[in-house]
């Protein structure tokens, strides 16, 4: 695993040449709870090519398998608790990463995506209502706005405008459905230009909605929605 950065992580190299030879633009994509870096790397070859891909691995090592980003505690209405101290841990590793890997591999960093499932799409939520201006476009798949870090939150003018896009399945028994919509209406609120599309699929990353975050995303490289 490559680290220049506090995170470990691996890197899909661009596959696609940048128009004129310029700097690629990155894409950091974040595991859920459980997985790991090997785990998602997949998703992240099946994604735009022109991107510089750096998938890191969560640094906290889970009893029974695999890594997170934080802790969870208990299920409650609005999600399960989680450890508010260590979400933080993980939000400020995410953006050294963005800084640190643009800076390392040669990205574009007016370019950087975040993108994540389940937990990773909620941590890549965090860093987008904190530090929206660190991010051209964030991607959340099966992801939550965990109320835990919106007394942090940015202000709504900051927010305005940012692209985001949220896919999640309408039979996800781990992060329901509602959870999704509430993400969007929360984003709405505030401002951010939000693309959000349901599927026919449980806590997981159907083809199809590999193929619609494709489109989104060479939306936004090529200057706007779709």
């Amino acid at each position: 695993m490559e680290s220049p950065a506090a995170l470990p992580h691996l890197l899909r190299e661009p596959t696609v040449g940048v128009d004129g030879g310029g700097r690629p633009p990155l894409l950091v994509v974040l595991h859920g709870y459980g997985g790991d870096a090997h785990a998602l790397l997949p998703l992240a070859e099946r994604l735009d090519g022109r991107f510089l891909a750096v998938v890191p691995q969560g640094p906290l090592p889970l009893p029974n398998a695999g890594w997170g980003w934080y802790l969870l505690g208990d299920q409650t209405p609005t999600g399960r608790v989680v450890d508010t101290a260590g979400m933080h841990a993980s939000r400020l590793a995410i953006l050294r990463l963005l800084e640190d890997a643009a800076a390392e591999y040669g990205a574009d960093p007016e370019r950087v995506f975040l993108c994540g499932h389940s937990q990773g799409a909620a941590l890549a939520l965090c860093v987008a209502l904190t530090e929206p201006e660190r991010l051209a476009g964030v991607v959340a798949m099966s992801g939550r706005v965990i109320p835990e870090v919106l007394p942090a939150a940015a202000d709504a003018h900051r927010v305005r405008g940012l692209p985001v896009m949220l896919a999640h399945g309408t039979w996800d028994p781990v992060v329901p459905i509602a959870h999704g919509r509430s993400a969007r209406d929360h984003l709405e609120r505030q401002g951010a230009r939000v693309t959000y599309r349901e599927y026919d699929a449980e806590h997981a990353v159907p083809p199809e909605m590999v193929d619609d975050v494709n489109a989104w995303l060479a939306g936004e490289l090529e200057g706007g929605a779709l």
